[in-house]
């Protein structure tokens, strides 16, 4: 009865090592690295959480089958992310419940590279089933019968390189404590090791295509414990359009692994993963495959990534109008002050003129001609003066249409907008707008349609004089760079 007993607990450990090869061995490791390294919670910026279904060989009783749920973000300031990860495996007449908690931190490494540090702790549950080892003498009391379970502390830990967006180099190390699971009644024990592991990856995105919308990733992961053979996956992903995406992974000495899947709208993701089991086995064995539904909360890194950059082009357009306004505006006033002086001037001789003598007639007329030929001079400089200053103008306004434009809750009219603001985003438009409002009662906001731009202005005229006026007095009332938005 010994050596039947030995025998048994031989099956034990040997399903028990089917069940803690299951670390990282989830098909869709690449689209979810959280997975197996808490390093990757909060790497993709947004919120996450999948429930993946694994099962293995369905033609084999109590072959395996395996439950996931993760769920991971980034804090905001982007350094810091958290994750939970709730797992439930079956391996014959072993069961194991497992929970962890996960917590990372990103530093930055060069240009648009960073390097992530993560750890994971909770707690392994794992249960076998006695009554269920067929034996030969079930009166034989050094016999277990009952189902036991034992409950002990996990801790991993994780490190992720992300170089420039495109590589990604990972390390996760699975069962740091390597404890023990001990099971034990009358004289008989049974003991399990949670065995230290090493896993590691590296893949790279080849993007291309409209906006870099696509994606070709080769990608490989290595699985090592002590005492047992090297693992490894090796594949490609390819993605298409971020809507979609194929995949393909060669599982060591075991299966080919093909995947797809789709992403619903900007939330919702589904996938199905099939291994193709090589070998003898794979024509009795049935089924292998995965099932996967995810939800994204949020917007993605590439979203945000894109929309800042839209927000710094408009910005710099809106700076960059703002110097030009300012530029073209001292040119006007300069016109204006030469303009001005030639009128003095040409006023200043004609009452010389008249102030002349009625009897030095020759003179008058020498003096007279004279004053013809500076009045034309003048003349022609001033309408000079006056075109340069309708064309400078014109070009400090860049032209909109109105119906691009609405005026808050009514239709934009045409004519200048003192401006003061310009923001992408409305929250901090109606801000500094209830600020404003306490030097400028009138203060509105102008919504361009087409671009989301906020614009606060504190007053609207039909005319540019008048605009122009009241801007210095803006200018000097606390707004410096306050500007003027022609609307036609």
């Amino acid at each position: 009865m010994r050596r039947m007993i030995h025998i048994a607990v031989l099956v034990l450990m040997s399903a028990g090592s089917v069940l803690s090869q299951q670390e990282g061995t989830f098909g869709y490791h690449p689209i979810n690295p959280f997975i197996y390294n808490p390093a990757a919670a909060g790497m993709h910026g947004q919120s996450r959480a999948f429930l993946i279904r694994r099962d293995r060989w369905t033609d084999f009783d109590g072959a395996g089958s395996s439950n996931l749920m993760t769920m991971d973000g980034a804090l905001r300031n982007k350094k810091m992310g958290l994750g939970l990860d709730l797992k439930s495996e079956s391996a014959g007449i072993i069961q194991r419940m497992t929970a962890h908690v996960s917590y990372s931190y990103s530093v930055p490494v060069g240009d648009d590279s960073k390097l992530s540090f993560g750890i994971r702790a909770g707690v392994i549950d794992q249960s076998i089933d006695f009554s269920k080892v067929v034996v030969l003498n079930t009166n034989d009391p050094s016999l277990v019968s009952s189902q036991q379970k034992v409950t002990t502390w996990d801790i991993q830990a994780g490190m992720l390189w992300d170089i420039r967006k495109k590589w990604k180099v990972q390390v996760a190390l699975p069962h740091l404590l390597e404890n023990n699971l001990t099971y034990s009644e009358t004289d008989t024990a049974t003991s399990f090791l949670l065995q230290r592991q090493w896993i590691g990856s590296l893949s790279y995105d080849f993007r291309f295509g409209k906006e870099k919308a696509h994606a070709v990733s080769p990608v490989v992961l290595t699985r090592y414990a002590p005492g047992t053979p090297v693992q490894y996956d090796a594949g490609l992903i390819v993605s298409i359009a971020d809507k979609a995406w194929l995949g393909g992974l060669y599982k060591s000495d075991y299966a080919l692994g093909i995947q797809a899947g789709l992403h619903i709208g900007k939330a919702l993701t589904v996938g199905y993963a099939y291994d193709v089991v090589t070998g003898a086995v794979g024509t009795y064995s049935g089924l292998s495959h995965e099932i996967l539904i995810g939800y994204q909360f949020g917007k993605s890194a590439r979203e945000e990534q894109a929309e800042k950059e839209e927000a710094e082009a408009k910005e710099k357009v809106i700076a960059d109008l703002r110097s030009e306004n300012d530029s073209l505006i001292k040119v006007i006033q300069e016109n204006e002050r030469t303009i001005q002086e030639l009128k003095d001037k040409i006023a200043q001789i004609i009452n010389d003129a008249f102030d002349m003598q009625e009897h030095q007639t020759g003179i008058f007329d020498k003096e007279r001609k004279a004053l013809q030929d500076s009045l034309r001079d003048l003349s022609d400089r001033l309408t000079i003066a006056e075109e340069n200053r309708k064309g400078y103008t014109k070009q400090l306004f860049r032209s909109d249409k109105t119906e691009t434009f609405s005026d808050e809750e009514d239709f934009a009219k045409q004519g200048y907008y003192i401006v003061v603001g310009a923001f992408l985003n409305k929250e901090y438009a109606v801000k500094q707008k209830e600020d404003v409002q306490k030097k400028y009662q009138a203060t509105r906001m102008l919504l361009n349609k087409q671009t989301q731009f906020n614009y606060v202005y504190v007053a609207w005229y039909p005319d540019i004089d008048t605009a122009l006026k009241e801007l210095r007095k803006v200018r000097a009332n606390g707004y410096p760079k306050a500007w003027i938005y022609l609307l036609q």
